[in-house]
């Protein structure tokens, strides 16, 4: 690695919709001084935001992007946990594609950084955490990840399965 800086100056921009400044960038952290090699944007007053963090998302239940799949009434989280169980049997594509595209829209829209929970249960095994992992390997450039394995399904139902 040679150390190379990379700068980015936004001319005119107005962070929190405040006064024009411009706002100096190194390998994507704001900066108080250019370093390395410049590239200069002109925001023509542009409003600048922090960026978004999605802290409560479950991308290994999404259908994003599938035939359209309507829920029945359910009387409690045993019935939601079923036709979750059968959401995911019917899926056509893999987990990783699907979280993939609803974390790489995420992404399209702003957020920079999720917390993104993903089921374990008898139903699914690993498959939803290891596609959820996938999915964010696979995005690590634009997007900060942190996963989290969602027992909700089956711990207490199947205690056997859980040793």
């Amino acid at each position: 690695m040679t150390g190379q800086r990379n700068t980015t100056i936004f001319r005119n921009v107005r962070p929190m919709g405040g006064e024009p400044i411009d706002l100096t960038v190194v390998d994507g952290v704001v900066a108080t001084e250019a370093r390395g090699l410049v590239e200069e944007v002109d925001c023509g007053g542009g409003v600048a935001l922090p960026t978004l963090v999605d802290a409560h998302i479950h991308p290994d239940k999404t259908t994003w992007g599938e035939p359209w799949y309507s829920r029945r009434a359910a009387r409690g989280i045993a019935e939601l946990g079923e036709q979750d169980a059968e959401v995911f049997r019917n899926m056509p594509t893999p987990v990783s594609v699907r979280s993939g595209r609803l974390m790489g829209h995420a992404v399209t829209r702003g957020t920079r950084a999720m917390r993104a929970h993903a089921d374990i249960a008898p139903a699914y095994g690993l498959e939803g955490l290891l596609g959820v992992g996938e999915a964010a390997a696979s995005l690590s450039h634009a997007l900060d990840v942190r996963i989290v394995a969602f027992p909700q399904h089956g711990v207490r139902r199947a205690p056997e399965r859980t040793r």
